[in-house]
């Protein structure tokens, strides 16, 4: 089994919304910077942030941000 999610505790609120703990998603982060592709697997349950990540990738191909500035 993948371990998908990291988690980090962060001290720079400009970044993705931290949770309880001061901690950002590091996957989240990732997709908002344009720094990864969202990748989703059809016969596997949906993911617990897939809809999170799904549209950060969103907000990043929109402003074309790194794997999408072309």
């Amino acid at each position: 089994r993948v371990n998908a999610y990291r988690w980090v505790k962060t001290d720079i609120s400009n970044l993705t919304e931290t949770n309880e703990n001061g901690e950002i998603n590091v996957n989240e982060e990732l997709a908002r910077q344009g720094m990864a592709k969202v990748v989703i697997y059809p016969k596997h349950a949906k993911l617990i942030y897939q809809d999170e990540l799904l549209a950060t990738e969103t907000l990043a191909k929109k402003e074309k941000l790194g794997v999408w500035e072309r």
